[in-house]
């Protein structure tokens, strides 16, 4: 399944570009009656791991969105991902050396804090505009993980001679495509479903005594499927 949503997302972003970022339903009158909007969206959910020893969490977000042109928006969105475990078994370590081969294993659990900005346009199917219609994006922005120590890892280092273990917070790039059905039941108001998928990688950084080992990459990523309601002024 995830790598289905891989592909709808690569999809995506190529319509994006090749459709000029222009919608269908645009007309010259109606850029001539618009003005500018600001939006506001609170967004409920689930996280979906790429990584398949992490469990899935809860996605609690709100995006501050600028519609600067007919169909077209900029925005932020501040997001919380909660109760995200690392479940996969940790291998025994008999040396320091192993620590780069633990990756996600190092944790036991992860929590998400994101700050994207996003570019985003309405694809409508129907002039008439209380007919459903789409919305997709795209989002650079970081994310930073509140990173847990698995207690086998601790108790192994501990071990070795090393007394003072633990698996450092850190900061990484994060880019972010998205999809969603939007419905505007009144006028400044809109319901609607949102998925986005998160593409973020990393090392782990596992603190031993206060000096630094890095582990293997790990994927971060996911996707976030989302619920909510836009309200614009």
């Amino acid at each position: 399944m995830t790598l289905l949503l891989r592909g709808v997302f690569a999809l995506v972003i190529c319509s994006i570009f090749l459709s000029g970022c222009v919608a269908p339903g645009y007309s010259p009158e109606k850029e001539m009656l618009f003005e500018d909007k600001i939006h506001i969206e609170p967004r409920f959910g689930v996280f979906v791991p790429n990584e398949g020893d992490f469990s899935g969490g809860t996605v609690v977000a709100t995006r501050l969105a600028y519609q600067y042109d007919y169909g077209q928006y900029f925005s932020l969105e501040f997001g919380a991902t909660e109760n995200v475990e690392q479940e996969g078994t940790a291998q025994t370590l008999t040396s320091l050396g192993q620590i780069r081969d633990l990756e996600h294993t190092a944790l036991s659990e992860s929590d998400r804090r994101s700050l994207v900005l996003s570019f985003d346009w309405d694809y409508r199917i129907d002039e008439d505009e209380t007919v459903p219609y789409l919305r997709w994006g795209l989002g650079l922005g970081l994310l930073y993980t509140l990173n847990g120590t698995n207690p086998s890892v601790r108790a192994d280092l501990l071990g070795l001679g090393i007394p003072k273990v633990y698996v450092k917070d850190q900061a990484m790039i994060l880019v972010r495509p998205s999809i969603g059905v939007f419905w505007e039941p009144m006028e400044n108001l809109a319901l609607f479903a949102d998925a986005q998928y998160d593409y973020a990688q990393s090392k782990v950084r596992v603190s031993l005594a206060g000096d630094d080992s890095k582990t293997g990459v790990v994927d971060f990523g996911g996707i976030n499927l989302l619920v909510g309601f836009s309200y614009s002024f």
